[in-house]
């Protein structure tokens, strides 16, 4: 298991090259997924080992701020293969077309 963590960077316009930003722990170990809210305000992350989701700002000047809310996952032991069921496994975190409404998922492994 490798903790996570969630990098920003900027991309210089003129030749397309990235410059390191700063880095924030995500949490939760094995970050697997991240997705920027459509106002560009929030960054959201799913850590798949530890079933977590944290939710970021993002600043103005790009850099990621505070985590401002996370929501766990519980696993319930069940599914179609109950040996790999231990815990909740987050794969994904994205919100709908307006930005309105959270969409996280797992899907049963």
């Amino acid at each position: 298991m490798t903790d996570g963590h969630v990098t920003a960077y900027a991309i210089d316009q003129a030749n397309g090259k990235l410059s390191f930003l700063n880095s924030m722990s995500a949490n939760g170990k094995d970050t697997t997924h991240l997705s920027v809210q459509p106002s560009g305000q929030y960054l959201f992350a799913a850590n798949y080992t530890s079933g977590n989701f944290p939710v970021y700002r993002i600043l103005a000047n790009g850099f990621i701020g505070a985590m401002t809310d996370e929501f766990q996952s519980v696993g319930n032991g069940t599914g179609p293969n109950p040996a790999r069921q231990e815990g909740p496994h987050a794969h994904q975190i994205i919100t709908d077309l307006d930005g309105e409404h959270v969409v996280r998922g797992r899907p049963r492994c």
